[in-house]
């Protein structure tokens, strides 16, 4: 392990040590930790505690087994049949080099991912992003009044693959959409988040085109304002857990030429191809489809 990485000492240690503990940002936390062994029980419901407040934990320099990051990911969730079986690169035909919008993983499925990881195998450093915002954290800076008018609404969420061209108020008839609660209620945590993103909201249920538009604003000035957001920047060996209900990832384009090679594995109760058996994305990301792989 490289240096600075917490040598001998249990994980709630090194929590507690502020040399091997520091903030994100706006939220999440950065642990000095080696994860390749396993953690005690008591150290697990740490990790467990402490990711679902941060809602995102990174540890540097990283040496894990795509076994040993199902391991990881288990202190938190059940590991989704099928996510740990391949890999994210740059010349893929799951989503390639283009640029991710804002979104939370399979959030037009009945079930979303719940948590997602990557641990960067083969990445050139400080050349990619990975940025994030909270929807917790947006729902909590509302003021009553806004949390009152929104408490009941709903919006309709589209399939985009994190493309906000794609979207409109008009949802076609065949689109990949689902009409759910505009506020979601963490199904582990309990708290509200806003949960719509600028790549799948396509309107507010029985709002016009105008009301729709001005209200998703009003709510998207607070969810990706600066100051609700935190950037992560790879280096060789990060990896990163993250809670895919609280907040919302995206990234800019890569440079083809550059290589990202990421380990993913994720944990949910149902994966794409049993919540939506009829749904092929198959023409557009290739046969690993019902893992609905995003970066």
């Amino acid at each position: 392990m490289a240096d600075g990485v917490a040598q001998g000492m249990s994980l709630a240690e090194a929590l507690a040590d502020p040399a091997h503990c520091r903030s994100m940002g706006a939220f999440g936390l950065e642990i000095d930790f080696d994860l390749s062994r396993p953690l005690s029980s008591e150290d697990a419901e740490h990790f467990r505690q402490t990711f679902y407040r941060e809602k995102i934990l990174r540890f540097r320099a990283q040496s894990l087994s795509m076994k040993e990051q199902e391991r990881i990911v288990t202190y938190v969730g059940a590991v989704l049949p099928g996510s740990g079986s391949g890999y994210l690169s740059p010349e893929d035909k799951i989503l390639g080099t283009s640029r991710l919008d804002y979104h939370s993983d399979l959030c037009a499925t009945p079930m979303p991912i719940d948590v997602i990881s990557l641990h960067g195998l083969d990445i050139v450093e400080n050349t990619s992003t990975t940025d994030f915002v909270s929807g917790a954290r947006a729902y909590a800076l509302l003021s009553e009044a806004q949390r009152s008018r929104i408490a009941a609404l709903e919006v309709n969420l589209v399939q985009t693959l994190a493309d906000k061209t794609r979207l409109t108020y008009d949802v076609p008839e065949d689109a990949f959409n689902l009409v759910r609660p505009l506020v979601m209620e963490h199904r582990i945590t309990g708290e509200r988040i806003i949960y719509a993103s600028i790549s799948s909201a396509a309107r507010i249920e029985g709002f016009g085109r105008e009301e729709s538009a001005a209200l998703l604003g009003e709510l998207f000035e607070v969810l990706y304002d600066p100051s609700n957001e935190v950037r992560h920047s790879w280096r060789p060996g990060d990896f990163l857990i993250w809670d895919n209900l609280a907040l919302q990832h995206g990234r800019p384009p890569l440079d083809p030429a550059i290589p990202r090679r990421m380990q993913r594995v994720a944990s949910g109760r149902r994966s794409l191809r049993e919540q939506v058996p009829g749904y092929n994305l198959s023409t557009i990301i290739g046969d690993q489809a019902d893992s609905a792989r995003a970066q």
